[in-house]
């Protein structure tokens, strides 16, 4: 493909003619294209059924064989695309974070939230904690030093009633049994109990410590799967039941809520067992039919479930009868109670209902009060909307809380243990939780009123009460506002009084009470509040707090209470408050509806002055995010010093440890800050504005480039102030804001943005009639490209990494403003062009890169549109070359000469990617083969040289199995549709390929 002496001569075209017979005529469009399709299906009236019923079957065929009467774009209204994942990523500013939290998260959230109101509303189903993620939570706080005693012998053949080793008869077998063999099974009864007593006084206890208990319930779940697999029913029951005998086990207090989420698992995984063993029995063969029953779903019904499966469910539930103990009997049957789908669809109601009484059995209350939140967990999987049976169960937890909790025999138990009151209550927290939020979930306000009813009259448990404030919808506390405050003065000191009212203000900051009480009840519970005597109490409280009255007061009652936490801040004299003090400001200048307003007042600057250190990072961050959150721009001189003394202290916190994503987010912050300033017309008082922030931010690139920018901004404001006509002083003025993007842009050390705001910067000089600026910043453009290209070709380690594709496009976009910039009176017409192609020559390209030959594209169309008596675009009172150098034979004769050169590198070019073996070198030389056809036979006039040139390329493309057969085809029709004779002879021998 090497040519030599390739000579080619640009077409003249009429740009104004082109455009007349290129344009599309336009039609009047009635309908939006996206607008949804409505199908209006008109049916004939009825003659007879069977008519009607042959038509509305050939109606619902033809509908479902047309699918494109179904709009695709409004097929689904509830799932959008497009908004989907917005809605599920985006964060939400969430109250019940802590200060520390919300510290190191305020950064994310709020730049992720700019411009939303990013406090949690009522989303009360997503604050509903799972079980797993509770077990996980549970399991992590309830640990213990102390050793575990547990029996020695995991087995015991007493567990039964009956010898269910040998008899597993049907309860229909059972009553039919005559008197003698009863009384012979009594005697071998009371024997075998005789035996088991004496087995158990023998019976060692194994001592374990947390890490070998956790070891050891792991291998007993081995060992049942074990039975299982071995057919052994009973023997995997009997590991069950002793499993459940472990929880009686109550030496150990401080594990036990972990003790019973471990062994929770191992009852949920033997009740799947029964049932998957149940579905698979249902492959049996009917005895009627000789046939095999169809096999079950799990979402099956009981018509559809045959005998024999019934049958051997009920079996399941004899053996559960027959469990001596009652602990073991019910956590199985528990466990159990998916299997009555099989046979029963009345009874599994009952049978919750009957659990939950026979948990009042149980003696000890931490015992009966995880059985009852197993029993929740697994009735609300089999019957979610079932919830009056939790309701009793609750109240019968309150009953045992009042005659056993609080009696004296039990205070002396807990003082054997060395237990406390509140810390044994602590215990029964995560099982109390469990329940009253499964009340919670779908309660309402007539189900609250019950349960607060039965908490009045049983229990005045502070611990208790919050679950209560927790677990319901907030709109309905905040309903019952008044009722609530005061059963606050009735309660016990399990948990501290503040913790109370934290959860509470988070409530009512979600949810406010009725409009006519709003005041009341700040006023009823900040006169409790300023009196707690510690501040760490009284700062948590307000730390929640403020946010109450900035939502749903006036500025006046937020200033006021803020007097009342700095007067109990100076009080107090504390230091260690700081990240409570630092989220009270946040929250202030997030939910102010005026961020002048705040920066203003007198108290929130003392508050303000009160926080040091990272808190004081966080706080500035808050404040510029608030900034953007406004719609409106930063013009007064007092607020914006305010707030640039803030993206100072941002800029000023970056050091040598901080990472690239600290820097990004700072960055971005000060930009935002910048794009939020508005001088109006004053455009000196601008620029000077503009001089102390390079001054200030000058270690940060993408801040001197915004500033730049608005730099360059600035002349267009004064281009448009003065109507395009400047004046002696405006132009002095464009020429100083110029100046200071020449002298900033190369204090950055991105080298791409310095080369496109170069470029920038010279086409507005040009827009200003600055040609000589204009100049300038072109050859320093061409020198930074230099700059990068001895960089990389001395390959020093510092080197940075070169993007192609950037270094194109940045070309591109400089050769497209090259067409009218005017020709130098000294240099030359084409001086910069030279010196272009002078750099690209020598730069040093990636092996195998066509960016070299993309480049050279861009500048043979370049010569190409500059060969033209008139351009096809001008800068207003800019002469470009079509005017200068107007057919002028020499300035024409030059850029045919540069054209003829460059194809003659892209020629070479090519030939190097052809003989490269890799296929993807092949792959690019067809297709910028292809390209360049193209290219010459759009741009330049077909004579015998060109056509020689363009057979070649096209044989180049069309043999490769990497062209576009499309793009080839179009290439081909788009020379058939050209009238002159030598396309149609072109044409025909590019057909013969």
């Amino acid at each position: 493909m090497n040519e030599e002496n390739i000579q080619i001569t640009p077409i003249q075209r009429n740009y104004e003619t082109e455009k007349r017979n290129n344009l599309i005529p336009l039609q009047i469009a009635f309908n939006h294209p996206l607008e949804t399709i409505k199908t209006v299906i008109i049916e004939p009236k009825k003659k007879s059924k069977r008519k009607s019923k042959r038509k509305s079957k050939s109606k619902k065929k033809s509908k479902e064989e047309n699918p494109l009467e179904e709009d695709p774009l409004t097929k689904s209204e509830e799932y959008d695309p497009l908004t989907t994942n917005i809605y599920e990523n985006k964060q939400k500013y969430n109250p019940y974070m802590t200060s520390g939290m919300l510290l190191s998260n305020t950064s994310l959230s709020i730049t992720e939230t700019s411009g939303q109101n990013f406090s949690l509303k009522d989303d009360f189903e997503l604050q509903f904690v799972p079980w797993t993620v509770r077990k996980t939570s549970i399991l992590a706080k309830y640990t213990t030093n102390s050793k575990i005693s547990i029996q020695s012998k995991f087995k015991d053949d007493n567990d039964f009633g009956t010898d269910m080793q040998n008899k597993q008869t049907s309860l229909s077998q059972k009553v039919s049994r005559d008197n003698s063999d009863n009384l012979s099974q009594g005697k071998t009864k009371i024997e075998r109990l005789k035996a088991s007593e004496q087995e158990k006084e023998r019976e060692k206890k194994l001592t374990l410590t947390q890490d070998e208990y956790l070891k050891y319930i792991q291998k007993i779940t081995e060992e049942l799967g074990q039975c299982w697999n071995n057919n052994d029913r009973v023997g995997a029951l009997r590991y069950v039941i002793r499993a459940a005998k472990m929880l009686r086990n109550t030496s150990c207090l401080p594990f036990y809520p972990s003790q019973f989420f471990l062994l929770a698992d191992l009852f949920d995984s033997f009740g799947d067992l029964v049932f998957d063993r149940l579905l698979d029995l249902t492959d049996a063969i009917d005895p009627l039919t000789g046939r095999k029953y169809p096999p079950l779903n799990r979402d099956f019904t009981i018509e559809q479930v045959p005998e024999p499966s019934k049958e051997t469910a009920r079996n399941w539930f004899y053996k559960i009868v027959s469990v001596r103990e009652v602990l073991p009997r019910i956590y199985t049957e528990i466990a159990f109670l998916s299997c009555y789908k099989f046979f029963s669809n009345e009874e599994l109601g009952d049978a919750i209902e009957r659990l939950g009484k026979m948990i009042r059995g149980i003696g000890k209350p931490i015992t009966a009060l995880y059985c009852r939140a197993y029993l929740v967990k697994k009735a609300k999987e089999l019957l979610p909307n079932k919830n009056d049976f939790i309701v009793d169960l609750f109240e019968d937890y309150l009953l045992s809380f009042k005659h056993q909790l609080l009696s004296e025999r039990h205070t002396q138990y807990l003082q054997k243990k060395g237990l406390d009151f509140n810390k044994y209550i602590d215990l029964h927290k995560p099982a109390i939780e469990w329940i009253i939020q499964n009340i919670g979930l779908d309660g309402n306000n007539e189900t609250f009123l019950k349960i607060l009813s039965i908490f009045k009259e049983n229990c005045q448990s502070s611990m208790i009460f919050e679950i209560i404030l927790n677990s319901f919808r907030p709109s309905i506390i905040s309903s019952n506002i008044t009722q609530l405050i005061q059963i606050f003065q009735e309660l016990d000191d399990s948990i501290p009084r503040y913790k109370l009212y934290v959860t509470l203000g988070r409530t009512l900051c979600i949810t406010p009470p009725p409009k006519e009480k709003i005041l009341k009840v700040l006023n009823e519970i900040w006169n409790v509040v300023s009196r707690f005597p510690e501040i760490h109490d009284y700062i948590s409280v307000a730390e929640v707090f403020i946010e109450y009255p900035l939502k749903n007061c006036s500025t006046k009652h937020v200033d006021v209470m803020v007097k009342d936490i700095l007067r109990h801040i100076s009080k107090s004299g504390s230091k260690d408050i700081v990240l409570q003090i630092a989220t009270i400001t946040q929250k202030i200048i997030w939910f102010s509806p005026s961020l002048t307003a705040v920066l203003f007042s007198d108290n929130f600057t003392k508050l303000m002055n009160l926080i040091t250190g990272d808190s004081k990072v966080e706080l500035a961050k808050t404040i510029v995010n608030s900034l953007m959150k406004s719609s409106e721009f930063v013009s007064d001189p007092l607020i914006l010093y305010s707030i640039f003394e803030q993206t100072k202290l941002l800029h000023d916190s970056i050091t040598s440890l901080s990472t690239p994503e600290q820097i990004k987010e700072i960055s971005q912050l000060i930009s935002n800050f910048l794009e939020k300033t508005y001088f109006g017309n004053e455009v000196e008082k601008e620029l000077n504005f503009l001089v102390e922030c390079r001054e200030t931010f000058l270690n940060l690139d993408s801040v001197i480039g915004c500033l730049v920018q608005r730099a360059l901004l600035l002349t267009m404001k004064t281009f448009k102030i003065v109507k395009k006509k400047h004046t002696k002083k405006t132009t002095d003025f464009v020429k100083a804001c110029l100046s200071y993007a020449y002298i900033t842009i190369p204090s950055m050390n991105d080298y791409f943005l310095r080369l496109n705001l170069y470029l920038q910067a010279g086409e507005i000089s040009l827009i200003n009639s600055i040609v000589s600026q204009a100049d300038t910043f072109f050859r320093a453009a061409l020198t930074l490209f230099q700059e990068l290209s001895t960089q990389k070709s001395s390959g020093d380690s510092n080197s940075v990494l070169i993007d192609e594709q950037k270094l194109i496009d940045f070309l591109r976009y400089f050769s497209s403003i090259l067409l009218v910039v005017p020709g130098h009176p000294e240099l030359g017409a084409s001086y910069l062009i030279k010196a272009m192609i002078k750099v690209l020559k020598d730069f040093p390209w990636s092996q195998g890169s066509d960016a070299k030959i993309q480049i050279y594209f861009s500048l043979i169309m370049l010569f190409a549109s500059l060969s033209q008596r008139n351009y096809i675009y001008h800068v207003p009172n800019i002469d470009s070359n079509d005017t200068l150098y107007a057919g002028d034979s020499e300035f024409l004769q030059e850029l045919q000469g540069f054209s003829s050169i460059l194809v003659q590198e892209v020629m070479n070019e090519l030939y190097v990617l052809e003989k490269e073996m890799n296929p993807q070198s092949k792959k690019k030389n067809a297709i910028l083969s292809l390209d360049f056809f193209n290219i010459l036979i759009e741009h330049y006039v077909l004579d015998k040289q060109s056509a020689k040139l363009l057979l070649k390329l096209f044989e180049n493309a069309k043999k490769s199995d990497y062209t576009d057969r499309i793009y080839l085809k179009n290439t081909l029709d788009s020379i058939q549709k050209k009238q002159d004779s030598i396309y149609q002879q072109l044409f025909s021998k590019l057909s013969k390929f």
